[in-house]
């Protein structure tokens, strides 16, 4: 099964029989972009916090 097929069959499952379209579309998105950022983390595409903290100014 496709990596799109599975983000869309998570999205699904995880909406209330009630949803709508842009309920369905948003959590689709939402699986993607967690997916995406999760691959990210796993391949070591990701920033220090201190980094982030010196560009941005400390966590509140």
């Amino acid at each position: 099964m496709s990596k799109l097929k599975e983000i869309a069959i998570k999205a699904i499952s995880s909406l209330p029989d009630d949803t709508d379209l842009d309920d369905l579309l948003q959590e689709i998105i939402y699986h993607a972009k967690l997916d995406e950022g999760l691959k990210d983390l796993q391949e070591g595409r990701t920033i220090p916090i201190e980094e982030i903290e010196a560009q941005f100014g400390p966590r509140k």
